[in-house]
């Protein structure tokens, strides 16, 4: 009778590691960085054309604001004509 037990006790441990170990294998996460590769530009023009050149454009990481020095340079106000921010 003991020995039984024993066998179905030894049995539902395993069975609970193997789980747990098989949740652990699956449940784990790739990090990924979407930051790399990002371009801007101020421009003039239609962004949306499948050919449309970013040669010109400035590298740039995200976050990213394009008007941060906007108060600071010789134009009174502040820009308000197309930008754009893409990766090729």
């Amino acid at each position: 009778m003991v020995l039984g037990m024993y066998k179905v006790y030894r049995k539902i441990i395993l069975a609970c590691l193997l789980l747990i170990v098989a949740g652990t294998v699956c449940g784990q996460r790739v990090t990924q960085t979407i930051n790399d590769g990002w371009k801007f530009s101020l421009f003039e023009g239609d962004a949306s054309t499948a050919d449309f050149d970013v040669s010109g454009w400035t590298d740039v990481s995200i976050p990213h604001t394009w008007n941060a020095k906007d108060a600071e340079d010789e134009i009174p106000g502040y820009f308000g004509e197309k930008a754009g921010t893409g990766k090729p």
